[in-house]
């Protein structure tokens, strides 16, 4: 059951980082384009809402849609929207529980946004499996 449930996730992982990775066209309005990665961040959220241990996560810090879309536009905005090691940082990030919990206490642990993005794909190029251990401890 649980290596059904790993293929499936990855599988779920790779289609939405290759769609939400991609560069978006800029000669041209990519209306189709435009439209596969809206609903991908819908299924991003969805996925979200049903895994396990994100959903543990989410209720841990009282954490909806709007919540989750924001930190989505956040990270983004600050620069974890590319490739490590097969790894499109900005979608791994809400695929593994313990990512997610280092952005989601990035306040109560006093981390920078761009301190906490370098963090995450560090530990992605490190192919670490445990939780986030902040650079400074």
């Amino acid at each position: 059951m649980v290596l059904i449930y790993s293929i499936k996730k990855s599988y779920k992982l790779k289609k939405l980082s290759k769609i939400l990775g991609a560069r978006p066209r800029i000669d041209i309005i990519d209306e189709e384009g435009m439209k596969q990665r809206y609903e991908a961040r819908n299924e991003l959220w969805e996925f979200c809402k049903k895994d396990k241990f994100i959903k543990e996560d989410l209720e841990h810090h009282k954490i909806g849609s709007k919540e989750l879309e924001n930190l989505y536009d956040t990270l983004q905005l600050g620069g974890a929207g590319r490739w490590v090691k097969g790894h499109f940082v900005l979608v791994s990030i809400f695929f593994y529980s313990q990512t997610l919990h280092y952005c989601l206490s990035h306040e109560k642990l006093g981390i920078g946004w761009s301190i906490m993005i370098e963090r995450c794909c560090d530990y992605f190029d490190k192919n670490e499996v445990r939780n986030i251990i902040p650079y400074w401890k």
